[in-house]
């Protein structure tokens, strides 16, 4: 089964996909950065989910969301 999809229904679906990834990610950071005594591997976890959100942001900005 071949499903056909225009341009404008494929970004939406990229949008809603990155807009729930963010809200995740947001909520991850959150939580580690109220955390005190952050592990090692926590701190690049933090580190990682502020790059990774600031990536994402652009690339919703680049599909007008």
């Amino acid at each position: 089964m071949k499903l056909e999809l225009d341009d404008s229904v494929q970004d939406a679906i990229v949008v809603a996909a990155l807009k729930e990834s963010m809200k995740i990610l947001k909520k991850n950071i959150k939580n580690l950065s109220a955390k005190k005594n952050r592990e090692p591997h926590e701190e690049e976890d933090l580190l990682f989910g502020i790059s990774t959100l600031d990536a994402m942001q652009k690339v919703c900005a680049y599909f007008g969301a």
